[in-house]
């Protein structure tokens, strides 16, 4: 666990080496080095490590924020698949403003079962983020009219959720709650969208 944990931080160093610059790679380094020989630090080294842990977790957050919502499309397609493995919840909106965008550099055949992703990365990334990310995505449905985009957010939904009764819980309270007639229709499209799908797991 702890040499995948490392791997992860060093594939992200590389990805964003432009981005962080060398005094922060220096200080990644370190943070790795003292988090290896956690065991012999004392009390006040164990506890700035938590404080510089938590300084570079946000740094990391507006990092890839940033890359995903500028970035090339490589690079848009790292930045979501990393804000997923640290489920980072600053990210769930734009996440799911971008929930249909799709990863067109490799094929379905390259991204195969030993990729990182799969074709639709920031859908993948919410459903990883788990349940900060459901008021942004039931959000989607209220809102959209656009298939896939009501598609992707109806799977992200479940796929969070893990259960058909659960999500529909989830619907009809936000339609209970809804005010705004279109938005209502939306979400009773949502519900009658559910009932008819079936969610390969």
């Amino acid at each position: 666990m702890v040499s995948d944990w490392l791997n992860l931080i060093i594939l992200i160093a590389v990805f964003l080496m432009p981005a962080i610059g060398r005094t922060q790679e220096a200080n990644a380094c370190a943070f790795i080095r003292k988090l290896e020989r956690f065991s012999s630090l004392t009390e006040k080294e164990r506890k700035d490590l938590v404080r510089t842990n938590y300084s570079n977790l946000t740094q990391l957050s507006e990092v890839l924020t940033a890359k995903f919502g500028a970035g090339d499309e490589n690079e848009k397609s790292y930045a979501a698949y990393f804000l997923g493995e640290y489920r980072f919840p600053q990210a769930v909106n734009l996440l799911a403003k971008n929930i249909s965008w799709e990863d067109k550099i490799r094929s379905n055949t390259e991204r195969g079962s030993e990729w990182f992703w799969d074709r639709f990365p920031a859908t993948q990334a919410l459903v990883k983020i788990g349940n900060p990310a459901i008021p942004a995505v039931i959000r989607n449905l209220a809102e959209s009219d656009d298939a896939t985009f009501r598609r992707l957010s109806l799977s992200a939904l479940y796929h969070i959720e893990g259960d058909k009764d659960i999500v529909q819980l989830r619907l009809q309270k936000a339609l209970a709650a809804e005010k705004v007639s279109t938005k209502q229709v939306r979400l009773q499209s949502a519900l009658k969208d559910l009932a008819g799908t079936s969610f390969g797991n």
